[in-house]
């Protein structure tokens, strides 16, 4: 089968082959990989070598038992010969043995040292379709140097014309938009850390923006404390929307039972004294918080739209960066604290409390392996079915490594728990109205 890329790599690193073949094919990028496209009976030698003659560029998985492969040795070897281009794709912090740096010592190569891997395989399958573009590219028919000169300044004047319409155009549109749709809608301040913000006139609560776009879900295979249900890291879009910058408090939990609409929580003790108005309402379950964000105009967040808010869209690991945890960042003491005591940990958007003080409440259902069965890429809202709903963002009192943004919980939807609360999502009016 005619293919663009072959893969080289040592056994210990087919892994990591495997992902990167994945993600050029979902790219359309034809990719020559073995042991799979060896054919039943064929000579494995024979098919390396046709196989590398055939190809336009070898992506060497980079590590040390590549350094100490014979077969990657002869392969990068092949590829030299022949003339391929040949990319490093380094995956451990290794140096060029002396032979590999008489085939690639003046190659630039890429490293995928530092995670989330699936970031590095992507500016590895940019920097692969770049160069099989400019292979790709036709020949400039030759002309006459007087008719060329004409010809440039031909086609820059009219190429300036046309940006300058363009632009126009354009700012035409974002001003009929904006008074078409922003302005009659939206009344908005402008974070001066993150990002926009909105009020809500139901009951105070300030909303962080996040723009629409894709995003890395759930946990690369370099991190050493997923859990199985984490699994694979995958690449969700999802529309613009809006999320409480803080968990739900107690003063705004009361405003909705004294409207007649929320039931009081389980455990009157916290809700019931004023000195613990700012902090976040729990002893409440699914259906209560459903009921609290209908009842504020808004919706619970699903897990998606949840963990874009907490990590941004590089599937950094907690929600101020890669960073361990410590004191400044979030509430690991033995008991909540008041919402929003924690700016330093504020996540990509300026959410705050994503990661300790409380869990809290999503939309979706749980099931440990939907990850694994679920092909929808593009505004998830989880299974039809499960074991319970999905919990986020760790609380109080446990282990630092419940704090990364993929984890997933769950809990019975009828659970009032002491550690459990939630905040509010909301459409974003502009995806609404499109």
């Amino acid at each position: 089968m005619p293919h663009d890329v072959f893969i080289s790599y040592a056994n210990n690193d087919k892994t990591i082959a495997d992902a990167v073949c994945a993600k050029l094919e979902e790219k359309k990028i034809r990719c020559w990989i073995s042991p799979r496209d060896i054919l039943v009976g064929a000579n494995f030698d024979e098919s390396i070598i046709k196989s590398i003659e055939l190809s336009k560029i070898l992506v060497l998985i980079w590590s040390a038992s590549a350094n100490s492969s014979i077969h990657v040795m002869n392969e990068i070897n092949q590829a030299f010969d022949k003339g391929i281009i040949i990319i490093p794709f380094r995956i451990e912090d290794v140096q060029p043995t002396p032979a590999m740096r008489y085939y690639f010592g003046r190659t630039h190569w890429l490293d995928a040292i530092t995670p989330p891997l699936e970031k590095h395989i992507i500016k590895l399958v940019d920097t692969i379709q770049i160069n099989l573009s400019r292979q790709n590219e036709p020949a400039q028919p030759t002309i006459d140097n007087g008719r060329k000169h004409f010809n440039l300044l031909y086609t820059s004047f009219h190429k300036k014309i046309g940006l300058f319409i363009l632009a126009c155009i354009i700012l035409l549109l974002l001003i009929m938009g904006f008074y078409k749709y922003i302005l009659p809608n939206l009344k908005y301040s402008r974070n001066s850390e993150k990002s926009s913000v909105l009020v809500s006139e139901k009951d105070g609560m300030i909303l962080q923006y996040v723009p629409a776009g894709s995003f890395y879900m759930g946990s690369s295979l370099l991190d050493t404390h997923a859990n199985e249900d984490e699994f694979p890291q995958h690449s969700v879009y999802l529309d613009s929307f809006w999320i409480d910058r803080n968990e739900v408090t107690n003063e705004q939990y009361r405003l909705c039972v004294n409207d007649g609409i929320c039931d009081e929580p389980g455990n009157a003790y916290y809700y019931s004294d004023t000195v613990f108005n700012p902090y976040p309402i729990t002893f409440v379950n699914w259906f209560d918080a459903q009921q609290y964000c209908q009842w504020a105009g808004r919706r619970l967040p699903t897990e998606a739209e949840w963990e874009k808010a907490a990590r941004g869209t590089e599937g950094q690991l907690y929600p101020w960066g890669n960073d361990p945890p410590n004191d400044n960042l979030y509430n690991h003491h033995n008991a909540d604290t008041m919402s929003g005591s924690f700016p330093l940990g504020a996540s990509p958007y300026g959410v705050l409390d994503m990661a300790g003080n409380v869990w809290e409440w999503t939309s979706d259902w749980y099931q440990s392996d939907y990850y694994k069965k679920s092909n929808n890429a593009e505004n998830p809202t989880g299974p039809d079915e499960g074991y319970g709903k999905v919990r986020k963002g760790g609380a109080w009192g446990i282990e630092t490594s419940y704090l990364r943004a993929a984890v997933r919980g769950w809990n019975n939807p009828n659970d009032k728990l002491r550690n459990l609360g939630f905040r509010c999502a909301k459409d974003s009016i502009l995806d609404n109205q499109k």
